[in-house]
């Protein structure tokens, strides 16, 4: 917004001036002669193009954050808001229903979502996902979007130039994630290379961050919740607990949104016409998921009233909280960054 407000209030400033001393058709008067107008018609012209590579130099001087995730940052708001009012470009290659973790053939076939793994490459996926075209289990289509999921199309042409790589996931990792959480973090083995696991997975992202940009700061987190325990909500809990453990082994930032968004667990008193009053209000149709014995939601499903995302509260709430928070660890975090290295 800075340099916004710098472009336009340079370019009023010469815009006045110009009005003010430009050449016109109006009878020119004496004491100028047609080689001085011409020579003011090049300075104006100069002054201009001036105003605007001085924007350009302003615009240049801002960091690039490239943001790395699932659908909730996709679809969220917060990272294009939180960057803009820090001063920041994004650069938003979230993907929904992606993970960081290698997919595994030990796990179950799914037709829209086994193949998007960020830290497989765009051949591997070939190698591997080509037989189930073949058997018409998924589509040219569906292995192609895969593919172009890959570190390959979403890291690798992006992270030279970028100052700040935000990896916002965890959410769809959670068979990893559970059993890291479950064996604790003494257990943790932080050298593995197995990208089935998210330890290995990020180990390997982590890498290529590093190797192509060494400069670069890597920040951890973003999920929004780690209290709620109904069902696979607890899914929050587990990738809470786990990026904490990660920031201080390998001595990261964190947004730990989780601790600022207030969600609680359980439910929410008097809630039992709460989405059928947002359906008539806003045309949707939401369904209650887990409603205890009255009938009433949790306070997970009043945040994210489709289970997932908070950006599908249609009354803008949650997404406005989100902007709010990220707007402000941002700015807290990479200020931070910037005092233990000048």
């Amino acid at each position: 917004m800075e340099a916004y407000q710098t472009f336009h209030g340079k370019c009023f400033a010469v815009s006045l001036f110009f009005r003010k001393f430009a050449p016109h058709k109006e009878p020119v008067p004496p004491i100028f002669n047609p080689l001085t107008l011409n020579n003011m018609k090049h300075i104006f012209q100069l002054t201009l193009l001036l105003a605007f590579l001085s924007c350009s130099a302003d615009d240049d001087q801002r960091k690039t954050v490239l943001w790395l995730g699932t659908s909730i940052p996709q679809g969220c708001s917060y990272p294009r808001v939180s960057c803009e009012n820090n001063q920041m470009k994004c650069i938003n290659k979230a993907v929904g229903a992606s993970f960081l973790c290698q997919w595994s053939e030990d796990y179950d076939f799914q037709k829209t979502s086994s193949g998007l793994s960020l830290s497989m490459s765009s051949d591997e996926k070939e190698t591997m996902f080509r037989k189930y075209v073949e058997n018409d289990s998924i589509t040219e289509e569906t292995l192609d979007f895969w593919k172009k999921s890959s570190y390959d199309y979403l890291l690798l042409p992006y992270v030279r130039n970028a100052d700040i790589v935000v990896i916002d996931h965890g959410y769809n990792d959670n068979f990893s994630l559970q059993k890291i959480y479950d064996e604790g973090e003494a257990n943790i083995d932080w050298n593995t290379d197995d990208r089935t696991s998210f330890i290995g997975a990020f180990n390997f992202i982590y890498r290529l961050i590093r190797d192509n940009n060494p400069e670069a700061k890597v920040i951890l987190g973003g999920y929004f919740q780690d209290k709620c325990t109904t069902d696979y909500f607890i899914r929050g809990k587990w990738t809470a607990t786990v990026l904490t453990w990660m920031a201080r082994h390998y001595d990261l930032a964190l947004l730990d949104v989780w601790n600022y968004t207030d969600i609680p667990d359980g439910y929410m008193p008097d809630s039992q016409d709460y989405l059928s009053l947002l359906n008539e209000q806003y045309g949707k149709s939401f369904e209650k998921l887990f409603p205890d014995e009255d009938g009433n939601i949790t306070w997970f499903q009043k945040f994210c009233p489709d289970g997932v995302h908070p950006y599908s509260d249609p009354t803008g709430h949650s997404d406005q909280t989100l902007n709010r928070i990220f707007s402000d660890m941002l700015f807290q975090v990479t200020n931070e960054l910037e005092a233990s290295n000048p």
